[in-house]
């Protein structure tokens, strides 16, 4: 009993130098190679044909040659494009590595060089069709555990299918099946090749007689299961740079200790200097950029003339441990200036003022670290006139959560067949390939499974059709979009905390016959 798998995607590769593919061990193939595509040239050439030659990697020898397989003919302004296309193929390739390279008409001079350089280097071949064979020998036992036939001098008489027998030679013979094709000969060696997908499922039976040198006979039977190719998914991995940002909140602080209440001033004196102060912390995890202290001057006179200036300094110190010791740190200074003026025909007179006092040093704005600090004003009031006045402050910022780091929308493309995201291993799809499932969940997080199917439609478990031929899942961090192709676009979301994603987002797939 022998496995046969239809339609096997011929593993390829290409390197710099040539075209590489593999044919699986216990199996032959047809391959099919088919060549397009153009390459600039330094100078103008006319046109000419080229060779495929077929080369196992393995041996090092050449076991093929298609003459004149390439057409490359000049094209474009004074001909220094060359468009080159063609192809052929290789019949019952046996096991093992190969590559076909390309042989120019010359190997030395201007024209071998250009065309080894420009063409050689940069063809765009691909496999166009594969056609497996089935091989063994029925006489021998295999590694699937197919006990070999014994006795003196054996060799197979005859093939028979149903009402077909035909006579066995050394030369072989050919049968054909229901479904397929075998090839054998009298040492036992055969072929088969399947006719197509057809017979996926199905099975050919063939009854072989061997003879001994006695003349003895005996009968058995050759069974071909034919099997289609299983789909195979590779995994597929895609990565987002690890662009993030902070968290940040409007940032106030009570300073309620630095206010300055009904303070009277003779005319034409300067009150005692006055020092207040306000202790705040700011968390830990926390850091304020862009602080800024706002004072709210007032006052009043009884006469109908009101004059006076406040001149001080506003100090914000950072108490800071140093060696087990603490430390204060002035890491912001400002001057302060208000002024009161106002003037009445009668009656009393009255007057504000405000300033904001943005805290940079150099031009740069200071940035408060997790901590605890003091901020002081110190200040006399002279005045021109008899008043009373407050003073009062309040503080401002944009607080940053230092210890919250947030994803930055942005998004990732790929496509899960062609193994672009699978370091270079696309899916094998089977030889019935109708589409794939791929799951995750809705917009409301209810579990989804969409299918996309040979027809080109794609639905839901509900029946539902997606629109535009895309199939769209919502998953933890992020949105996936999908089409039948592979070809997806990833969107991360933005503002989502790097603590909470604690495992890589994961939609699963699958392809199906």
């Amino acid at each position: 009993m022998a496995g046969l798998s239809l339609l096997n995607t011929v593993n390829v590769a290409l390197p710099t130098n040539g075209f590489k593919f593999v044919v699986a061990e216990g199996t032959e193939q047809d391959v099919t190679l088919g060549v397009s595509g153009s390459t600039a040239l330094s100078i103008a050439l006319g046109a000419v044909t080229l060779d495929l030659i077929l080369i196992n990697t393995d041996t090092n020898q050449i076991v093929g040659v298609i003459k004149d397989g390439i057409t490359a003919t000049p094209t474009g302004f004074l001909g220094l494009s060359l468009e080159y296309a063609g192809g052929g193929e290789f019949e019952r390739i046996g096991a093992g590595n190969y590559m076909v390279v390309i042989s120019s008409p010359t190997t030395e001079g201007l024209i071998g060089s250009i065309l080894n350089l420009n063409l050689g280097t940069s063809i765009s071949m691909e496999v166009t069709d594969s056609t497996k064979y089935v091989t063994g020998n029925v006489l021998h036992t295999d590694s699937d555990g197919d006990v070999g036939d014994t006795g003196n001098g054996i060799t197979v008489s005859s093939i028979q299918f149903g009402s077909q027998i035909e006579t066995v030679t050394a030369g072989g013979v050919t049968i054909n099946g229901t479904y397929g094709t075998l090839i054998i000969k009298s040492d036992g060696s055969y072929s088969y090749h399947a006719n197509g997908t057809t017979g996926v499922g199905q099975s050919d039976v063939f009854t072989y007689t061997i003879t001994d040198g006695l003349g003895h006979t005996s009968s058995t039977t050759l069974t071909m299961n034919i099997e289609s190719t299983p789909p195979v998914a590779v995994d597929d991995i895609a990565s987002l740079s690890a662009a993030t940002a902070m968290q940040s909140v409007t940032w106030t602080q009570s300073v309620s200790n630095l206010a300055v209440p009904n303070t009277a001033v003779a005319a034409n004196a300067t009150s005692a200097a006055k020092v207040t102060s306000q202790n705040f912390t700011i968390a830990e995890g926390r850091e304020v950029d862009n602080a800024s202290i706002k004072l709210n001057l007032s006052g009043t006179s009884s006469s109908t003339l009101l004059n006076g200036d406040l001149l001080g300094t506003v100090t914000l110190v950072h108490h800071v441990m140093v060696g087990g010791v603490m430390t204060d740190v002035t890491v912001w200074t400002g001057p302060l200036s208000m002024a009161l003026d106002d003037i009445a025909i009668f009656g009393s007179t009255a007057d504000t003022d405000t300033v904001t006092l943005n805290m940079v040093n150099g031009g740069i704005p200071v940035q408060l670290a997790a901590g605890d600090y003091t901020l002081s004003i110190s200040h006399t009031m002279h005045a021109g006139t008899a008043l009373s006045y407050n003073l009062s402050a309040s503080v401002a910022g944009t607080e940053i959560l230092t210890d919250a780091h947030l994803t930055v929308g942005q998004s990732v493309v790929g496509n899960i067949l062609d193994g672009s995201d699978a370091n270079g291993t696309p899916d094998t799809l089977g030889s019935l390939h109708s589409g794939f499932t791929i799951s995750g969940e809705n917009n409301l997080g209810i579990a989804t499974n969409w299918t996309f199917h040979s027809d080109g439609t794609v639905t839901n478990d509900t029946g539902t059709s997606a629109s535009n031929g895309n199939a769209v899942l919502y998953g933890e961090y992020g949105i996936l979009t999908i089409n039948g192709q592979g070809g997806y676009t990833y969107q991360l979301n933005g503002g989502v905390n790097t603590d909470a994603i604690t495992s890589k987002e994961t939609f699963t797939y699958t392809p199906y016959q």
